[in-house]
C-alpha cells in the first residue's frame, strides 16, 4: 500500500497546481484547510482502492480528476458571487469552497 502522506502531498500539490494553471491561488483559510483535507482524502483513496481491489494509481487519478472538477467549481463560484473577484482578486477561498461543496457533494474523495 502506498504511503498516505505521499498521496496526500500529491493531492495537495495537484490542487494548488490546478488552481494556479487557471490563474488562481488559494486564500488563507483554504491554504490551511486543504492539507488536512488532503490527508483525509488520501486515506479514503487508499482504503477504497484496497476494498475494491483496484490499482491505487487509478484511484489516485480519479481523486485528482474530481479535485480538478471541485476547484473549477470554486472558480466558477468566484465569478458568480457578486463583487467577489473585485474585492479579492484571483483568490479562491472559504466562500467558494462552500459553494463548491453545496453544488457537487457527494464527490469522492472530497465530500
Amino acid at each position: 500500500m502506498a504511503d498516505a502522506r505521499v498521496v496526500a502531498a500529491r493531492l495537495w500539490h495537484f490542487a494548488a497546481h490546478h488552481a494556479a494553471s487557471r490563474g488562481y491561488v488559494f486564500g488563507d483559510g483554504v491554504e490551511q484547510m486543504l492539507p488536512m483535507q488532503a490527508k483525509q482524502m488520501a486515506r479514503l483513496v487508499l482504503d477504497r482502492a484496497q476494498a475494491e481491489r483496484v490499482p491505487e494509481e487509478g484511484m489516485i487519478r480519479l481523486a485528482e480528476g474530481n479535485l480538478a472538477t471541485f476547484i473549477d467549481a470554486m472558480i466558477e463560484a468566484a465569478h458568480q458571487e457578486r463583487g467577489y473577484l473585485e474585492s479579492r482578486g484571483p483568490v479562491i477561498g472559504e466562500v467558494t469552497w462552500g459553494a463548491a461543496i453545496s453544488r457537487l457533494c457527494p464527490l469522492f474523495p472530497i465530500c
